[in-house]
């Protein structure tokens, strides 16, 4: 069995971050898992090459010092909708 190097929780949520990334929300990921997968690699395989793309995306972020043009901050968030009136909170008991 292979050693694992690196930090355990940052390499669990790159592997969580390029899963759903690579299913379904960054383009260039997406092409990149379809390429992988066309060339019979595993999934499990291709997921891991996907999140070390996104590190190489985060690294270049830090070291740049600007926001990605991928990571949708140029776009604006959805106005928040009104609170229900019965999701109001009650005032603690004396």
């Amino acid at each position: 069995m292979r050693g694992r190097g690196g930090r355990a929780r940052l390499r669990r949520v790159l592997y969580m971050a390029a899963f759903a990334a690579s299913a379904r929300w960054n383009p260039a990921l997406m092409a990149l898992y379809q390429r992988l997968r066309a060339r019979g690699r595993s999934h499990k395989a291709t997921v891991v090459a996907c999140a070390r793309k996104l590190l190489i995306y985060a690294n270049t972020v830090v070291q740049r010092d600007t926001p990605s043009p991928r990571s949708g901050a140029q776009r604006p968030l959805p106005p928040l909708r009104a609170v229900p009136p019965w999701y109001v909170k009650m005032a603690p008991r004396a």
